[in-house]
């Protein structure tokens, strides 16, 4: 009997020491459920936290945030297509989830377009099915979503992408141009942008003389002293209430390959900006 309980001292020692791994990642995980009334999932939903830290719900309407669970906690939700939550939220004792409930603008909505985002507009240019594969792990990007766009309420472009990790927006003058912003990658080099899958030409972004980031040569990414011509800063490209989608992709190591743009800085990333109704 001894010879047997030595044998599996081990065995029970992992095996209590994996239920301890497992209650502790718990602890610091809180789960959020956004739901209609009847129990339906609201995919992508946008969820804030208090305190400022945000995403978005995945393809079921789940989010997990690394944050420890508490009791209650105060969110704020927005979906297109639904009245938006602000409150503060029991979890649930059975799971130690958050489930948002959320009602719908109009009863006559339609109820295809609450339980499949495949036929917005801006799910027809796969921007959902990437974010979905980006969740999974098969890209490395950061989405701006319509409701994200929405509860910002930016009047410039520019200031959507203020705090991101793998963009800054920086600024640049000459002689005889005024101060422009541009978007800069990791490494402070220039970025590619797209505006519905076209690469835009004429910008700021194109008079910074190299790709090199700063972090691997102090002299790249410079601007000219002089750049002749008329050139688009980032604000002037495109009006932000007119956009409805934003993807960032650090570099295009690990992007799709139907948006990698054609003679782009791969090193500097690429932004895909999408335009049209929020709905």
């Amino acid at each position: 009997m001894l010879r047997h309980a030595r044998t599996n001292l081990p065995l029970l020692l992992l095996l209590g020491i994996s239920a301890t791994c497992a209650i502790a990642q718990d602890a610091v995980r809180t789960v959020v459920r956004v739901r209609t009334a009847a129990g339906l999932p609201v995919p992508y939903a946008w969820v804030s936290l208090a305190g400022g830290i945000a995403a978005t719900a995945d393809s079921m309407g789940v989010i997990a945030f690394r944050q420890p669970v508490r009791d209650t906690v105060a969110l704020f939700v927005r979906r297109m297509g639904f009245a938006p939550f602000e409150g503060r939220l029991a979890r649930d004792p059975r799971d130690s989830a958050f489930s948002v409930p959320m009602q719908p603008l109009t009863p006559l909505l339609d109820t295809v377009r609450v339980t499949a985002t495949r036929t917005t507009p801006l799910a027809s240019r796969g921007f959902y099915d990437r974010l979905e594969r980006t969740k999974r792990g098969a890209y490395t990007a950061e989405f701006i979503t319509p409701e994200e766009l929405d509860a910002r309420g930016a009047t410039l472009l520019s200031q959507m992408f203020e705090g991101r990790r793998a963009i800054s927006v920086g600024y640049v003058s000459t002689a005889r141009e005024r101060t422009r912003t541009v978007l800069l990658g990791r490494g402070k080099c220039p970025m590619t942008i797209l505006v519905d899958g076209m690469r835009v030409r004429g910008t700021w972004q194109d008079a910074i003389t190299s790709e090199v980031p700063q972090s691997i040569n102090p002299a790249g990414s410079r601007i000219p002293a002089e750049t002749g011509g008329l050139r688009l800063a980032l604000d002037d490209i495109v009006d932000v209430h007119a956009v409805m989608g934003i993807e960032i992709y650090p570099s295009t190591a690990n992007a799709p390959v139907d948006l990698i743009p054609i003679g782009g800085r791969g090193a500097c990333g690429f932004v895909a900006i999408w335009t049209g109704a929020r709905r």
